[in-house]
Parts: structure tokens; sequence; C-alpha cells
């Protein structure tokens, strides 16, 4: 074993206990601020139009597809008769 591996999680243990005592008391870490709400909801936003743009592309992949098929389809039914 290392030198000091029982005092590290000694150590992560007391830092916890004043994180969660300490910190809500002096820094309202409880609340959630202002400025975090405004940038989950300009992500939630950027998310919604980013899965718009991938559906619409897959549509679009979707369609292309059903075209070649159809070429396809054609070339052979002239090709072979």
């Amino acid at each position: 074993m290392k030198v000091g591996f029982v005092n590290t999680f000694i150590d992560i243990a007391v830092l916890q206990l004043a994180i969660n005592t300490w910190g809500h008391a002096y820094f309202d870490f409880n609340i959630w601020p202002i400025w975090a709400e405004k940038a989950a909801a300009k992500a939630a936003a950027k998310a919604a139009a980013e899965a718009a743009a991938a559906a619409a592309a897959a549509t679009t992949v979707a369609a292309a597809s059903a075209a070649n098929v159809t070429l396809a389809a054609d070339i052979l039914t002239t090709a072979f008769p």
C-alpha cells in the first residue's frame, strides 16, 4: 500500500461533510442559479433543433434510397426484358 492511502479516504469524507453542511449554509448550493436556467433552456432548444434537422436528413436519405431502388428496377427491366 502506498503511504497516505487511508488518509486520502478520510480527507474525502471530511470534504464531503464540509460541502454538504457549510456549503449549503454559506453559499446556497441548494438554489439553482438563474443563469443556469437560461443556459439549460438554450441547450434544450439547440438539442430540439438538431433533432429536427436529423429527422429531416433521415427523411431525405429515405426518399433518395427509394428513388435509387426505383431507378435500379427500371434499369433492370429495360436491360433484361
